[in-house]
């Protein structure tokens, strides 16, 4: 079998192969030449393009409106065969240990709540005593200060005398 022939033309022209397309496969001559040439292949796709119709608004929404009536079926259907189970598992009276287990949960909660508003209300009374602490040396070092300032300029004011 000859190779595919280039012509002068812009145009390749094909030759139909003798030999089919498996035994072609392993070829490397066969593997350089592409089967479909870009410009072939863009023309391709115009042509699948333009074949194609317009879609219709109406049927996208019917499709829509499909897609969600079969999901609220199901969803439907799994409550009504699931719910039996899910209220038979938490009105049936519970095991013993389970009943003791949740008592004393509401007992730990019930303390741990009180607890936290007991330690809620002493840092309230920490934080009322610091800031009273805070004013009061604030007081005092505005006092020392007045004082030093004071003390420094009597000092050295003319009117006080040595003797």
């Amino acid at each position: 079998m000859e190779p595919l022939k280039r012509t002068r033309s812009r145009r390749r022209r094909r030759e139909l192969p003798l030999e089919p397309p498996l035994m072609r496969r392993g070829r490397k001559d066969m593997m350089q030449e592409p089967l479909v040439t870009p410009d072939e292949k863009r023309g391709l796709i115009l042509a699948h393009a333009a074949m194609r119709s317009a879609s219709d608004p109406q049927q996208i929404v019917s499709v829509w409106a499909g897609a969600i009536a079969a999901f609220a079926v199901i969803l439907v259907a799994w409550w009504w065969l699931a719910k039996p189970a899910y209220t038979e598992l938490f009105a049936r009276p519970s095991d013993p240990d389970v009943l003791e287990a949740k008592r004393m949960a509401a007992e730990f909660g019930a303390h741990t709540s009180q607890e936290l508003e007991t330690a809620s209300k002493r840092l309230r009374d920490l934080e009322s005593q610091v800031t009273r602490n805070q004013n009061t040396l604030d007081v005092m070092a505005k006092i020392m200060q007045e004082s030093a300032t004071s003390t420094i300029f009597s000092s050295d004011s003319p009117s006080s005398t040595r003797t």
